[in-house]
């Protein structure tokens, strides 16, 4: 897989061919260079004081941007937010610039002058840095709807999907699609609910005590829970431990595990993104297995190339290597899928983070073609969804276009049920189907098992 280490930090290296500008959907939406990466790196520059003045391009007009501090610009954070960080400009980038990662510099160059509003700092710092309090949390977000049915929307399914969750659920229950998403619409922006308190419970009591490891055994792995899965799609946890029971491994779950510390990317919160770093390491070191597995490619991505930045080459020598579930399922020959699975018409959604950071577009279809799905592929939807981390609810209508698009590819093409390995991306796919009409759910592949 692509690593971002192998990229430039040097926004100097920029060669200003301007190809970033051909696949960027903000730039694309805008046509102001400063949303697109070209113009951020030349912002980045100006930052460190490379040099004293800004090309006339970047805002449009002539005036002289030297006696500028960039640091105060509306105008920079705006370029900054609209932004889906979808990697995009960096896959295609010939002078190999980490884009992304220069871009969150500057959120935190940024943010050491002028901090996250008080209450992202308690989100970022308080709960999502502190597991019990994240649970807690969505747990009281989501008593008054178990209350109040009603007042939230759900996604649709269509008579073939309901026909396999019927053969399925004599099995295992399946909580996410049963629940269908419940999601809260406030004007156009989207809040998808939090499981329940008993959705959670289900889903760690099967970890906790069910295991049902076949044979042979091929040892321990531990498996980090995200923060997001945590809390909207629990039983997707218990679904990969089950998958990867059925291929001999035993799973070693820490369930107070902290945010792996995307989330203080998003905001430009250095702070807690260093608490959260170092509880991870706190909560792994000298863990008794080699390797975590990760089931959202974000959450990787982060522990494994930006860690680094924080904790010392023997902290990290004591941590287990992280490893991505597309990359061990890859390895592996096919777990036993129940044949209602195998009924359906299916579409996978690759992340931003998977096809274009991490570069790998193509692993998980054939994995799904392995196990004995019937997949089916959709080139010219392939991009970002439109979650972008906090994006879809700073820019609603632009992220519901990116995914409504996909869907309407979907419906067109006859698809069922729709597979990803991103909570977000899930999250976000799921409101537009319910805001579009279109019945077509996404799930996270571990709810397979």
């Amino acid at each position: 897989m692509r690593s971002t280490k192998d990229y430039r930090i040097d926004p100097l290296s920029c060669a200003y061919c301007a190809k970033c500008h051909s696949v960027c959907p903000t730039y694309e939406a805008t046509g102001n260079e400063g949303f697109a990466a070209r113009g951020k790196i030349l912002l980045a520059s100006a930052m460190r004081g490379d040099f004293s003045s800004l090309p006339p391009s970047l805002f449009g007009d002539p005036r002289d941007n030297g006696a500028v501090d960039w640091r105060d610009s509306r105008e920079l954070n705006e370029f900054l937010n609209f932004c889906l960080r979808c990697y995009r400009c960096l896959e295609v980038c010939p002078s190999m610039i980490a884009t992304v990662p220069i871009f969150e510099a500057m959120r935190f160059e940024v943010a050491r002058k002028h901090p996250p509003p008080w209450y992202m700092r308690w989100l970022m710092r308080s709960v999502l840095a502190e597991r019990g309090n994240t649970r807690l949390l969505a747990e009281m977000g989501a008593f008054p709807f178990s209350l109040l049915p009603w007042a939230a929307k759900r996604v649709r399914i269509n008579d073939r999907l309901r026909s396999a969750l019927a053969k399925r659920s004599r099995d295992h229950p399946i909580s996410t699609l049963g629940a269908r998403s419940p999601t809260l619409f406030l004007g156009k922006t989207e809040f998808p609910l939090p499981a329940s308190a008993l959705a959670r419970g289900r889903a760690y009591d099967y970890i906790r005590n069910h295991q049902n490891v076949a044979q042979p055994e091929r040892g321990t792995i531990g498996y980090f829970l995200d923060c997001l899965t945590d809390i909207h799609f629990p039983s997707a946890f218990a679904g990969t431990v089950r998958l990867l029971n059925s291929l001999g491994f035993r799973v070693d779950v820490e369930f107070k595990s902290p945010c792996c510390g995307a989330s203080a990317l998003n905001t430009g919160d250095e702070q807690a993104f260093e608490k959260m770093a170092r509880s991870y390491a706190k909560t792994f070191a000298d863990a008794p297995y080699s390797r975590v597995l990760f089931t959202n490619p974000t959450c990787y991505k982060t522990v494994k190339e930006r860690y680094s930045e924080i904790l010392a080459d023997k902290e990290l020598a004591r941590l287990p290597e992280p490893v991505l579930d597309v990359e061990l399922y890859n390895e592996l020959p096919a777990p036993p899928i129940h044949p209602a699975w195998t009924d359906l018409s299916i579409a996978w959604h690759n992340p931003c983070t998977l096809g274009y950071a991490l570069g790998d577009k193509t692993t998980a279809i054939s994995v799904l073609q392995k196990w004995g799905l019937r997949m089916h592929e959709f080139p010219d939807v392939e991009g970002c969804c439109g979650y972008g981390g906090m994006f879809y609810l700073r820019y609603p209508e632009f992220a519901a276009e990116q995914s409504a698009r996909k869907l309407k590819a979907w419906q067109d093409a006859g698809i069922d049920l729709a597979l990803t390995c991103s909570a977000g991306c899930i999250g976000h796919i799921n409101a537009t189907a319910i805001r579009e009409k279109i019945p077509i759910p996404i799930i996270h592949w571990g709810e397979l098992g």
